[in-house]
């Protein structure tokens, strides 16, 4: 329920007809109001940068404002009587989000196991990975953020799926989401993980250090074509980080701990086809090019994640 409260006027309860049809933080969404108070509808304009939102009230063309602090809404708008209000209603919540998190899973391997050499996949899809090289969760698995986590050394520790034609398909919207802890020490191009054709001379799409000082991390999509998340080693070094990468339409955005680090827009999509994922190394899954440090809980998605719902994955890990 939504309580509004008016000043000069009488207190008007929007229990009986008001309506929340997708609302989300969301440059696609609609957020859509009936009241018996007289609000008909407040549509969502556009996503400004910042917490302030702006939404438009089409019956009297009066401007209704969100602030978001945590995952309360705080709202100052316009009723019909052109007295100001004040409103409260908790939107996101935790069992809310924990259900709508498992929409667009593509693959999820959340690196638990503690004995084989098999890195499930908890998405629907069964992408499962195998350990490469004496690499195995015997000998590897460590406490992580979320329960269990891998331990890479550097030199050719890698988890790799099989090539497949269907499976973790990106060629649009898409949300990664990983908790890294780097080692101060990391090799040129360093992979966290890397979607790449069968031959491995191809990145499809992937999330990997550079060779900058200090080193940054980069995505690239369809080749070489480099994007700058704006997050450093020197961000992720030495502790657990959770490194989350959104793309929506034309525009691509980092996140670090749940904050917003970078936002532009890049032309370039990802690109699909025939390929495996390696996890812990770039497209040639060569000992060169290896990660170092501990992976946890990576998750893909062919959509565009909420900042609402980014910051509830990191609270996973807090």
């Amino acid at each position: 329920m939504l309580l509004v409260t008016a000043a000069g006027a009488a207190i008007l309860s929007m229990n009986k007809t008001s309506s929340y049809n997708e609302l989300n933080f969301n440059n696609s969404q609609k957020a859509l109001y009936l009241a018996e108070s007289g609000i008909r509808y407040a549509k969502l304009r556009g996503m400004e940068d910042g917490d302030k939102k702006t939404y438009t009230l089409s019956d009297n063309g009066g401007t209704f404002h969100i602030t978001r602090t945590g995952n309360t809404i705080e709202s100052v708008g316009i009723v019909n009587e052109g007295s100001s209000f004040e409103a409260r209603r908790r939107i996101f919540d935790n069992s809310y989000l924990s259900d709508l998190i498992k929409n667009g899973l593509i693959g999820h391997w959340k690196l638990d196991e503690t004995s084989g050499t098999t890195a499930a996949d908890s998405s629907p899809y069964g992408n499962d990975g195998t350990l490469q090289n004496e690499f195995s969760f015997d000998g590897d698995s460590l406490p992580g953020k979320l329960d269990r986590c891998l331990d890479f050394d550097g030199t050719d520790d890698l988890i790799q799926t099989p090539d497949n034609d269907d499976k973790l398909q990106l060629s649009g919207d898409y949300t990664s989401s990983v908790w890294i802890r780097a080692h101060p020490s990391q090799n040129n191009w360093a992979g966290i993980y890397t979607k790449v054709s069968p031959d491995g001379k191809e990145n499809h799409w992937n999330l990997q250090f550079n060779d900058d000082a200090p080193k940054k991390l980069i995505v690239m999509h369809s080749g070489d074509n480099e994007w700058d998340t704006g997050i450093t080693l020197d961000h992720v070094k030495g502790d657990w980080h959770h490194v989350a990468i959104v793309r929506s339409g034309t525009t691509q955005t980092s996140y670090i701990d749940g904050i917003r680090e970078k936002s532009d827009t890049w032309s370039v999509n990802p690109k699909s086809g025939n390929g495996h994922l390696n996890i812990g190394g770039d497209r040639t899954a060569s000992d060169t090019y290896i990660f170092q440090g501990r992976i946890d809980d990576l998750r893909i998605y062919n959509r565009a994640l909420s900042p609402e719902e980014i910051e509830f994955l990191y609270n996973l890990g807090g």
